[in-house]
């Protein structure tokens, strides 16, 4: 019986200073809010200044990018010339084209 007693006081005790824990805890935060809040409007301020900082690395990068692809699909433009010639060459055939109505006929 003593020991159930005892469990029943400690199980007591650990629910009061947990709800002290909490109750620190939230005071604290309240405490802090503020601060917190004002290091949220700084940090962006700071993202608001690097902005055109970031826009310019990443149209460098882009602009990187497409000279090494650039450079590396140069080869390939004599060929991609040649399908290109052919391609017109295929369209302009003097076959003449089957005429368009302009209004359905009944």
């Amino acid at each position: 019986m003593e020991l159930l007693v005892i469990g029943v006081v400690v199980v007591a005790l650990l629910a009061v200073f947990g709800l002290a824990a909490a109750l620190i805890s939230f005071v604290v935060w309240l405490v802090l809010l503020p601060l917190q809040i004002l290091a949220l409007v700084f940090k962006f301020a700071g993202f608001l200044i690097a902005l055109p900082f970031i826009a310019l690395a990443g149209i460098l990068a882009i602009a990187a990018i497409s000279l090494g692809a650039m450079f590396l699909f140069l080869p390939f433009l004599p060929l991609i010339l040649l399908g290109l010639g052919l391609l017109w060459l295929i369209r302009r055939s003097g076959r003449p084209r089957a005429p368009v109505a302009s209004q359905p006929t009944a």
